[in-house]
């Protein structure tokens, strides 16, 4: 289903006495994806929308009716990035630098004390080294090239015991996502 159509579908439950997003902001946020999905220059609309929609913020509300939090917020990380992304990737575009450095950094990784963790200077590290490789040339197959190269080389250390680190699993399905992004020619 194109993600147009999914947009068109969606309906989020309303709430009250508890907190939710305003309504309004939600609809017209979504009628502006929407448009930048469809049309003939879908790719590079649906390219631009991508990093307003990993930072969007809507306005809470609690005396009115909103949509739930949760549904809104999964239905942005899920459906609608994932179908922007897949629009991108249809159209034949690289994905822009500034979209995929917004990927590695936003939001900060989770940390944690108990079970292995990822040294949190050697995940530092490596999305620094990635976001440079992204700036070494103006050509974006080039970049991507170099910036998966050095995605696919590095390998942070683990810790145990009670070591303060970044947790695996968020770290691993981030950097796995931005590999795949770094693959789309």
């Amino acid at each position: 289903m194109p993600l147009a159509d999914d947009i068109d579908a969606i309906r989020f439950s309303p709430v009250r006495l508890t907190q939710g997003y305003d309504m309004d902001e939600v609809d017209g946020f979504l009628a502006e994806v929407r448009d930048a999905a469809s049309g003939p220059d879908a790719g590079d609309r649906a390219g631009a929308m991508l990093p307003r929609v990993r930072s969007v913020r809507f306005t809470p509300v609690r005396v009115t009716e909103g949509y739930d939090m949760d549904e809104v917020d999964r239905f942005l990380d899920t459906v609608v990035l994932e179908g922007l992304e897949r629009i991108v990737a249809d159209e034949g575009d690289a994905m822009s630098r500034e979209y995929i450095e917004h990927v590695l950094t936003v939001p900060d990784f989770p940390r944690g004390r108990l079970g292995t963790v990822y040294a949190i200077a050697d995940v530092d590290d490596l999305v620094a080294r990635t976001t440079a490789a992204l700036g070494t040339s103006d050509d974006p197959e080039v970049s991507h090239r170099a910036a998966l190269a050095v995605l696919e080389q590095a390998r942070p250390r683990t810790l145990g015991g009670l070591a303060e680190g970044y947790r695996t699993k968020p770290v691993d399905e981030r950097l796995s996502h931005v590999a795949e992004l770094l693959r789309v020619r």
